[in-house]
């Protein structure tokens, strides 16, 4: 399992509203926590560093009721219309930096037109720019054939009776 580069530096902020995303939409006035990356610029030298916070992550500390968690992944894994049950997504960074992702969006397909899953080896992103794809490959969208990659790519295990959903 690859661990996170010995060179990266996250921070952990408190913020008053949830950046990005209008006050009037949020249930309250608990604070929000952002967690961030340091990314240095193409233009960073080791006597002149110049680097951006990435946001990561966001959260508030609130309780939630354990039937509310159960109520929104039923719908969640069940309804059509959610987000994820038409969608999945499953990225690990490796120690050199760069981050394989593989997605899938309802309806994806591979160049040929066939239903697919879409796996991307890229760099990490830049002040100035988004993440450099340096492969790109299509997974056909079977249990077997995405099963196949998740252990192969992002070192999951699963039960030997697995046969997915």
């Amino acid at each position: 399992m690859s661990s996170i580069p010995s060179t990266d530096v996250y921070k952990l902020s408190k913020h008053d509203n949830l950046p990005h995303v209008s006050p009037s939409l949020l249930p309250d006035q608990t604070p929000t926590w952002m967690i961030s990356r340091r990314i240095f610029s193409e233009k960073s030298t080791p006597s002149n560093p110049q680097h951006v916070w990435i946001p990561q992550y966001a959260f508030q500390l609130l309780s939630t009721a354990h039937r509310d968690v159960l109520a929104m992944n039923h719908y969640q894994s069940t309804c059509p219309d959610a987000t994820f049950y038409k969608f999945f997504v499953a990225t690990i960074l490796h120690s050199n930096g760069e981050r394989t992702t593989l997605t899938y969006h309802g309806g994806s397909v591979d160049e040929k037109g066939e239903k697919a899953a879409k796996l991307t080896r890229s760099r990490m992103i830049t002040e100035s720019k988004n993440d450099e794809v340096l492969r790109t490959e299509y997974v056909k969208a079977t249990t077997g054939a995405v099963r196949t990659v998740l252990e192969k790519e992002f070192g999951m295990i699963f039960p030997s009776n697995y046969a997915g959903n």
